[in-house]
């Protein structure tokens, strides 16, 4: 169970905490994308723009930890 953490150099209650930060961020992406087919103008970029900041942040903490 803790090989995963001990592979990610993390503790257990940061990757808990990390993990539901993921989780929250994944929640509130699915209402801007259920708002956005309903109403189409509204939220035109939020989700296209979260998923590439995120993937920036991610590729910039990976490469920091090397």
């Amino acid at each position: 169970m803790f090989r995963h953490l001990k592979e990610s150099n993390i503790s257990y209650l940061s990757h808990w905490f990390r993990s539901i930060k993921f989780a929250l961020w994944a929640a509130k992406m699915y209402f801007v994308c259920i708002l956005h087919a309903t109403l189409p103008c509204m939220f035109t970029d939020t989700f296209s723009t979260n998923v590439l900041k995120l993937a920036k942040d991610l590729e910039e903490e990976k490469n920091a930890k090397h």
